[in-house]
């Protein structure tokens, strides 16, 4: 338990360090999203690893949603949009995020990353609307010390857990995985005398 302890304290620091990191781009190359715009979130594509999402799953276990969430995700295709995130009901392009703080890897640095191209420079990874609205085609980045390169913390989250960081699912199911793992762990390791965690099985 005490290793699933450092883990746990290992990515929530990797997570604020990405954040910084993200933050530190917009500052610097002077772009952000639009207002309202939740087009990423709607994609039923995207796909991350659990391990991103333990600090996530830890919160909603400590705040007593995990059941209601854990049935919520059985109800829902995994090939879906995050269940965290909220469209405005007309346009699932518009909305917000449930659990904006306590969000993955994938959804702090997309939008505000570099990855590296086949001719050794870096490109920015983000979506079509920002690459036109800043002109992002004529700017030229430069991330020497792989402060803002998503692999570079992929890497990371590899030296945490190697067997699980490029192990990639759904975004639903990473969210389902890292709900379940808290959950088994820790409903083994209570306290004599303290209210058990419910028996939770994957479906």
């Amino acid at each position: 338990m005490n290793q699933f302890r450092k883990k746990l304290t290992k990515i929530k620091n990797l997570l604020n360090n990405a954040e910084k990191a993200s933050l530190k781009f917009k500052k610097t190359y002077k772009l952000d999203c639009f207002a309202g715009c939740g087009k990423c979130c709607s994609n039923d594509s995207v796909e991350a690893s659990s391990l991103e999402f333990l600090p996530l799953a830890e919160d909603i276990w400590k705040n007593g949603g995990a059941l209601e969430l854990l049935e919520k995700l059985k109800d829902i295709d995994s090939l879906s949009p995050c269940v965290f995130y909220v469209h405005d009901g007309i346009d699932s392009t518009k909305g917000f995020c449930s659990a904006y703080k306590m969000r993955g890897l994938i959804c702090r640095l997309f939008g505000f990353s570099l990855r590296k191209n086949k001719a050794g420079g870096q490109d920015v990874l983000t979506c079509k609307a920002i690459k036109e609205k800043y002109n992002l085609a004529n700017v030229l980045f430069e991330d020497t010390e792989q402060e803002y390169l998503m692999s570079a913390y992929y890497l990371q989250l590899a030296d945490i857990d190697y067997s699980r960081a490029f192990k990639r699912f759904p975004i639903n199911q990473a969210i389902m995985e890292a709900m379940l793992e808290y959950g088994l762990l820790n409903s083994f390791h209570k306290p004599r005398g303290t209210k058990q965690t419910p028996s939770i099985k994957a479906s």
